[in-house]
């Protein structure tokens, strides 16, 4: 995904835009949704990890916070949606807007997970296939 590549090469800016118009041509119903979800948490808290100025940070993390939970809504059975949605949620109460109690939660939701998925494993063997 271009997105990601851009992301790994330092383009913080071009990977959000390109992941908003992957977002807006796709619905919210279907696994590519997800993933895109997904992605668009981990650039924008890739992003807020850069960032010292809280008011950009706290920007970055919810954008982060909304997506991972779109993401665990769609895939309530995949642990990396929801460890990257906790790892948000701990960065957003270090920063002073989400309370440790919805961080513990989500931790315990995600422990009794009993059948997990990796739709991000999942979408890469499928394109491997095709």
């Amino acid at each position: 995904m271009q997105a990601l590549t851009s992301l790994r090469r330092g383009n913080h800016t071009k990977a959000l835009k390109l992941i908003r118009d992957s977002l807006s041509r796709h619905n919210n119903s279907n696994d590519d949704s997800t993933i895109l979800h997904y992605i668009d948490a981990t650039i924008h808290f890739e992003t807020a990890a850069l960032i010292d100025m809280s008011t950009a940070k706290r920007k970055h993390l919810k954008k982060a916070a909304e997506s991972t939970q779109q993401a665990v809504a769609f895939s309530l059975s995949s642990l990396t949606f929801a460890l990257l949605h906790v790892r948000v949620l701990f960065e957003l109460e270090a920063n002073g807007d989400k309370g440790c109690i919805e961080v513990g939660q989500e931790c315990k939701r995600a422990l009794l997970i009993e059948n997990p998925v990796d739709p991000i494993q999942d979408s890469l063997e499928d394109g491997e296939n095709q």
